[in-house]
């Protein structure tokens, strides 16, 4: 998590819609739930973490930044290296207030 910690906010700050939760596949529902949890998360972390081979992984991360549920940033480090971050629009107003600005 090291360079984007700041974008990690407690599970029971983060809000989205059961229903639409619902109809996510399994492997999209893992997937969010493991970045949630530990986030932000590289492909290889969400791997290690959710067990999910990296062709239905990476359609877990397109269904979930469809949705509008997960977010990237490239490493300012290493560009081939991407994190993966629950949306700040699912993260509600009062723990975005919290986090001291970066």
């Amino acid at each position: 998590m090291g360079e984007f910690a700041f974008l990690h906010f407690p599970a029971e700050a983060v809000q989205v819609d059961p229903v639409k939760f619902a109809r996510l596949p399994l492997s999209a529902q893992k997937t969010f739930e493991a970045v949630r949890e530990a986030g932000p998360l590289t492909s290889s972390e969400l791997r290690e973490r959710t067990g999910i081979p990296g062709r239905t992984l990476r359609y877990a991360v397109s269904r979930l930044k469809e949705e509008g549920m997960l977010d990237t940033r490239c490493s300012l480090r290493d560009c081939r290296t991407c994190y993966f971050f629950v949306s700040q629009r699912c993260v509600g107003v009062g723990a975005l207030e919290a986090k001291p600005a970066t």
